[in-house]
C-alpha cells in the first residue's frame, strides 16, 4: 500500500493471460483489501488476473487506490475476462479502470456466476474503443452469466467513446440476471448512444415477457 500507484513498486502483471493459460484455481481475500495495483498493458485481458477459467474463483476482495489501463480489449479491476466464479469483489471509488472495448468496474467480460452481496463503491470505468460495452460491473455480460445480486452500486463515472454504457452492464445477452434486485446511484453515465442507467443495451433472445422490476437507478 502506499500513495505513488505507478511507481516500480506497486506494478502487477494480471495473473492469467488468455484461455490458454488461464488461471484456474481458487483465490480467497479474506475480506482484505488490495491498494495501489498499477497496470499499463498493451495485451487484452487485463486486470488482477487477467483471464479467469471456467474452473477458477475469485472471491472476497477488495481493491482501492489502483489505477488499470489497458490499450486492448477486455478490461476490468478484478478480471478482464472470466468463465469461472466471482464473488464479492469490489474495486472502490479510488479506482480508475481504462481499456478500449469491453471495459467493467468488476469484470470486463463475464460469461459464468457472479455473487455481490451488500454494497459498493465504483470504480471510474472508461472505454476509448469505438465500439464501446462499457459497464459499471461488466462491460458484456454474455448469455451464459448468471448473477445473484441484493446489491448497491454506489458511484462512479461510466464513460464509453463509443457505444453501450450502462451503470451495471454496457451489453447483456443474458435473460437470467434481469429479475435480480440491484440499484445502481451512478455519478454520471456518457456515451454516444445505447446509454443506459443499469443496461446501456440488451440483445436477449426472451421466450416469454420479462419485467425488469427489481433493477432500478436512483
Amino acid at each position: 500500500s502506499g500513495s505513488d500507484a505507478t511507481s516500480q513498486k506497486y506494478k502487477w502483471t494480471p495473473i492469467g493471460t488468455d484461455k490458454t493459460k488461464a488461471y484456474t484455481g481458487s483465490f480467497d481475500g479474506n475480506g482484505h483489501k488490495v491498494s495501489g495495483l498499477y497496470i499499463n498493458s498493451t495485451t487484452a485481458n487485463t486486470g488482477m488476473f487477467g483471464f479467469v477459467g471456467a474452473t477458477g474463483e475469485i472471491k472476497n476482495i477488495t481493491i482501492e487506490n489502483s489505477v488499470i489501463i489497458s490499450s486492448k480489449n477486455y478490461t476490468g479491476a478484478c478480471a478482464g475476462d472470466s468463465k469461472g466464479n466471482i464473488s464479492n469483489c469490489h474495486p472502490t471509488a479510488t479506482t480508475t479502470v481504462t481499456g478500449t472495448d469491453y471495459v467493467g468496474g468488476i469484470v470486463g467480460e463475464l460469461d459464468a456466476n457472479m455473487n455481490l452481496g451488500n454494497c459498493s463503491n465504483a470504480a471510474a470505468v472508461h472505454g476509448t474503443g469505438i465500439h464501446g460495452y462499457v459497464g459499471g460491473i461488466a462491460g458484456f455480460n454474455d448469455e451464459n452469466a448468471t448473477i445473484d445480486v441484493h446489491y448497491t452500486l454506489i458511484g462512479g463515472r461510466i464513460y464509453a467513446y463509443g457505444k453501450c454504457a450502462g451503470g451495471a452492464f454496457g451489453l447483456n445477452a443474458s435473460a437470467k440476471v434481469l429479475n435480480q434486485e440491484l440499484t445502481i446511484k451512478p455519478q454520471s453515465i456518457q456515451g454516444q448512444y445505447f446509454v443506459g442507467g443499469v443496461i446501456g443495451a440488451n440483445v436477449v433472445n426472451l421466450t416469454q415477457n420479462m419485467t425488469m422490476s427489481q433493477m432500478r437507478t436512483d
